[in-house]
């Protein structure tokens, strides 16, 4: 409408005008009539450039396909006809009135007084909806799934993060639900389900293995399993960090931890003072001399510095303002704390507690992230840090005191822990707790490197012979050649972003499956089974169908009429008419009266 107001203020404008014009008139009889008669042409003239459309309803006949889905519980009329695209929801109904329909966009094509389109039980797939574009469509849903209706985890993790899956369940049973995370032979996690509602849960777990592994979530109701779904993910070897320890005198925490990242192919430079200007070097995993001087170009070689904080206050002003910008660039920076009081710059962004409780000298050690209690380890120190509004604590006690915290700093990571004991668990021999440990501590607080090339698929959970989108990234110049299954596949670029490329394929065989872009390395993905995962993909569905329903309108029954809503013109005769005849009156006045 916007558009068509310069028309309207040039009208009005002009109507003002021819009246100014007919009162300046010398016979003012019939004035009123004449103003009237201007009004009247003016107006017609503007109706006759602007289409005037008003609402009016309709009485349209509508002629309706009914379609019988998976999870339909209607029951066919016998004087009705009732279609279906699956044969075994054929079968299950077994009844004459319902008959098998095998392509559903050639019968449309082929039967165009179909205007309608009525659909029972989960709906229609996201292919087939594209064709209900145009028609009255409904979708009554069946009786809403009960198990997993939503569930999400990532395609791959690094090794020793968290491994994480979220989602929803609605139990309609009777009985709790217990839903537990199957890997690798073992229990990993699980959750309760109460009955009668619908509850989010989430199962995590730090996976032992590396490259691709299928865990499962078993629901489980009185010792019986129910369903078992398939979590396919990868887990990607973690890149050997390069470690640089600065100590203020030899102690045991450093001396087990050289020997476990010696062990564990770490490579790590170790500097300890000896006096106030003399140090001690020690490397390991390393070839060739290390230089140690903390400048920008020396620390830009290492992904993670472990130093107790009264080392850090006798490096003096250069050296810490260096370290400072090489932890904004992106270097990780984990300060041992052993007193209260706090002595260099960087160690201020923690608060530090002294605890009360002289007599406990152990502590039990739990991973938050992944809630996995280590064993008890001697503290020999009673040292807690504060909650801070920006940081992230990584490990707690029982009590839930924290032990060991972390917060952004620019582009990298500082960390502060108060556990300075850990060699303890190597001589009680709990080697697997100090390796877990400290695996997590370097891998969540190092230099993160550059992340896996991400790409995404739709549908989530797609079963063999379905059509597969695949979104991918490709940063090189030229087309990407895409192959998937033995076979080269076309591409689409994105037209809003150049290094976006999709492809349209059809999914393989059940299982991993892999496609290569250019010289790229092959990236996996899962096919799962038409029986897994079947309550979140009837769930999806529905919801898909409600709104493609909510747009097509609502229907009724075959051959019923039913009003519509529509915008018409109201035709512009009408107002050639008017105006002939109020410029006939001004033309028959001023000559005849």
């Amino acid at each position: 409408m916007e558009k068509f107001y310069p028309m309207l203020i040039a009208a009005i404008v002009l109507c003002l005008f021819l009246i100014f014009l007919e009162f300046k008139r010398g016979n003012r009889a019939r004035l009123l009539l004449r103003s009237i008669a201007v009004t009247l042409a003016v107006a017609a003239l503007f109706f006759l450039l602007v289409p005037l459309k008003y609402s009016a309803s309709r009485s349209i006949n509508i002629k309706q396909l009914v379609l019988l889905t998976p999870g339909a519980t209607v029951q066919p009329a016998p004087d009705s006809v009732y279609y279906t695209l699956d044969s075994a929801v054929l079968k299950h109904f077994n009844k004459p009135s319902v008959k098998y329909l095998a392509d559903l966009p050639y019968y449309l094509a082929t039967h165009e007084d179909v205007n309608g389109l009525r659909v029972y039980g989960n709906g229609l797939p996201s292919e087939l909806l594209k064709y209900t574009d145009g028609l009255n469509y409904s979708f009554v849903p069946g009786t809403a799934p009960s198990g997993i209706v939503s569930a999400t985890w990532p395609n791959s993790v690094k090794q020793s993060e968290v491994f994480e899956i979220s989602g929803t369940y609605k139990n309609s049973i009777t009985t709790p639900v217990k839903l537990v995370l199957e890997g690798l032979g073992g229990h990993l996690d699980s959750v309760e389900i109460p009955v009668g509602k619908e509850s989010a849960f989430k199962l995590s777990t730090v996976p032992k293995q590396l490259g691709r592994a299928v865990y499962s979530i078993q629901e489980i109701t009185t010792n019986a399993v129910v369903k078992s779904s398939p979590v396919p993910f990868e887990v990607l070897p973690m890149a050997k960090l390069k470690v640089l320890v600065l100590a203020s005198s030899p102690d045991f925490e450093y001396k087990f931890l050289k020997n476990w990242l010696l062990e564990h192919k770490y490579p790590a430079v170790f500097r300890t003072r000896i006096s106030k200007e003399k140090f001690s070097t020690e490397q390991v995993n390393l070839e060739g001399e290390q230089g140690v001087a903390l400048n920008a170009a020396a620390l830009k070689k290492y992904d993670l510095v472990i130093a107790d904080d009264d080392e850090l206050d006798q490096l003096g002003g250069p050296a810490n303002t260096a370290l400072k910008t090489a932890v904004g660039d992106g270097l990780g920076l984990l300060i041992r704390f052993t007193e209260t009081k706090k002595l260099s710059p960087l160690a201020q962004r923690f608060q530090l507690n002294s605890v009360s409780d002289t007599i406990t000298t152990s502590v039990v050690p739990v991973l938050n992230e992944s809630g996995k209690v280590l064993k008890s380890i001697a503290s020999g120190q009673s040292l807690t840090l504060q909650p801070e509004p920006n940081a992230l604590s990584l490990v707690r006690d029982q009590k839930g005191k924290i032990l060991v915290s972390t917060l952004l700093y620019g582009n990298g990571r500082l960390a502060g822990t108060v556990m300075s004991s850990t060699y303890n668990w190597i001589l009680s021999g709990a080697k697997k707790d100090y390796a877990d440990y400290w695996a997590y501590i370097i891998g969540r607080n190092a230099r993160k490197g550059p992340g896996v090339e991400a790409f995404h698929i739709n549908p989530a959970f797609p079963e063999p012979g379905q059509q597969l989108k695949i979104d991918f990234e490709h940063a090189g110049a030229g087309m990407p050649a895409f192959t998937y299954s033995n076979s080269n596949w076309s591409v689409l670029q994105n037209t809003v972003l150049p290094f976006s490329w999709q492809s349209t394929v059809w999914a393989a065989a059940e299982g991993w499956n892999h496609f290569n872009a250019s010289d790229k390395s092959e990236r996996y993905f899962y096919v799962y089974g038409k029986n897994d995962w079947t309550t979140l993909k009837a769930q999806r569905l529905i919801t898909e169908n409600i709104n493609s329903s909510e747009k097509g309108g609502q229907l009724v029954s075959k051959g019923v009429g039913v009003a519509e809503n529509f915008e018409k013109e109201l035709s512009r005769w009408w107002f050639f008419g008017l105006f002939v005849c109020s410029m006939a009156y001004l033309w028959f006045e001023t000559k005849m009266l």
